[in-house]
C-alpha cells in the first residue's frame, strides 16, 4: 500500500473527536446552566421580598397595628415562601422616623423596608473564596451573599 494513502487514512480517522468536543463544551454549558439557576433563585427571592414588604406595609397602615405585627406578617410570608427569616432585617418608619407604627396618625407616611442577604450557592461550595479581583487592581470581599432590598410606602388609614 502506498505510504501516502496510509497517512491520509490515519489523518482522516475521527475516533474520539465527539468525546473531546464534549469535554471542551461541558464546563461552559455547566457554568451557563448554573448561572441561569442562580439568577432564577435571586429573581424568585426578590419577588418574595417585594410581596412580603407590601404585605407588611398593608398591615402597618391598619389602625392599631404595631411594629411587631408588621415584622410577624413579613416573617410569616418569608417563611411560607421557603426563605430563611434569619437573613432578613425589617424596618418600619413613620414619616421617615423609626418608631412604632402604632403611634402613626391618619395620613402619616409609613414605609416598610426589608433587607435580605441572598445566599449564593457558590458561597457554600467555595467557602475559601474571600475576595474577588475587579478592575484597577482592587478586590471586593465575597461573603457568598448578595444584598436584596425593597421598600413599600403607604399612607396610614
Amino acid at each position: 500500500m502506498n505510504p501516502f494513502k496510509r497517512f491520509c487514512r490515519y489523518v482522516n480517522r475521527r475516533n474520539g473527536s465527539a468525546t473531546v468536543e464534549f469535554a471542551l463544551i461541558l464546563p461552559l454549558f455547566a457554568l451557563m446552566l448554573y448561572g441561569m439557576t442562580e439568577f432564577g433563585r435571586a429573581w424568585f427571592t426578590m419577588h418574595v421580598i417585594t410581596n412580603a414588604t407590601r404585605e407588611g406595609a398593608r398591615k402597618a397602615i391598619i389602625q392599631g397595628s404595631t411594629s411587631t405585627d408588621v415584622q410577624n406578617t413579613i416573617n410569616n410570608y418569608l417563611s411560607a415562601s421557603g426563605l430563611n427569616t434569619a437573613y432578613a432585617s425589617i424596618t418600619a418608619r413613620v414619616n421617615d422616623t423609626i418608631i412604632d407604627v402604632s403611634t402613626a396618625n391618619t395620613n402619616d407616611t409609613i414605609s416598610v423596608t426589608v433587607n435580605y442577604n441572598f445566599q449564593v450557592l457558590t458561597g457554600s461550595i467555595i467557602p475559601t473564596l474571600t475576595s474577588l479581583p475587579i478592575m484597577g487592581g482592587r478586590s471586593v470581599a465575597w461573603s457568598g451573599t448578595i444584598p436584596l432590598s425593597n421598600t413599600a410606602v403607604m399612607r396610614h388609614e
